[in-house]
């Protein structure tokens, strides 16, 4: 493993990074609670880092579990930017969103995108 990424594996480990993900996780909580929902979206965001993953109950309440499947508890990854992209070619739509966030089981802050198309638009 590369030197930087095992520096970046230890600092998500120290106290410090782990009260940082708590005021983050308090600061979403708050803008909550005040009508301002930043992290609503429709997509399900997997750790690279560790596995973990979003998933919804049929009630449409997300949680995070783990790779062997197991509910970690309630909620969703911190979402630290959403990028989103439109592009018309060829009678298609082509769409592009690139989410970075944080995974709250590990604290790894990384990025996923995901793409879609849609055929004969006119």
């Amino acid at each position: 493993m590369p030197q930087h990424r095992k520096n970046k594996n230890a600092a998500r480990k120290t106290p410090e990074y782990q009260e940082f993900l708590g005021k983050m996780r308090k600061l979403f909580d708050e803008a909550a609670a005040q009508g301002v929902d930043m992290r609503k979206r429709d997509d399900i965001l997997t750790c690279r880092a560790c596995g973990a993953y979003e998933d919804e109950l049929a009630g449409g309440q997300r949680v995070i579990c783990d790779r062997e499947r197991h509910v970690l508890g309630g909620g969703e990854f911190i979402l630290i930017d959403r990028k989103e992209r439109c592009t018309y070619r060829k009678n298609a739509v082509y769409f592009k969103m690139t989410y970075e966030f944080i995974c709250l089981i590990c604290g790894a802050q990384q990025a996923q995108v995901i793409r879609e198309h849609f055929d004969n638009i006119r």
